[in-house]
């Protein structure tokens, strides 16, 4: 049976699984040829929880937080939104990790809060903050 449409780009099947439809291009064809594939969404369950860092070289300034929505929340910060940032913008976003639960984002934004979490951290991008120390210290 055909499925039933149910917005843009999305339809129902019978069962009331939401899926997607899918323009597929064969790369094996001179000519495109076009099919289409029912895919699953799978979005309602793929939630990640995000905990990110942000830092301003020239002010050596780094903030560690959590979002569900990371390019959101990084504007945010950017925009002057957020009242802990807004005075070190503009920020760069450094690194991110991605978790499947929401408790386990939280505690390991608290490690990388604490002073052992940020001397890791440091270490981790031990890289990334020696070549900010070379462009300082050649400008």
């Amino acid at each position: 049976m055909a499925p039933s449409s149910s917005g843009p780009g999305h339809s129902v099947l019978n069962a009331g699984t939401p899926v997607r439809l899918r323009l597929e291009l064969p790369r094996y064809h001179s000519v495109p040829c076009v099919r289409y594939r029912i895919v699953p969404d799978c979005s309602h369950f793929m939630k990640f929880y995000y905990v990110y860092v942000l830092h301003n070289s020239k002010k050596n300034f780094i903030y560690i937080g959590y979002s569900e929505n990371p390019k959101r929340r990084y504007q945010e910060h950017n925009l002057g939104k957020v009242r802990s940032t807004k005075p070190y913008k503009p920020l760069r976003l450094i690194f991110y990790e991605a978790y499947s639960i929401k408790s386990d984002a939280k505690r390991r934004e608290l490690y990388l809060k604490s002073n052992k979490g940020r001397t890791t951290l440091v270490t981790m991008l031990r890289d990334y903050f020696s070549n900010i120390a070379d462009n300082k210290s050649q400008a």
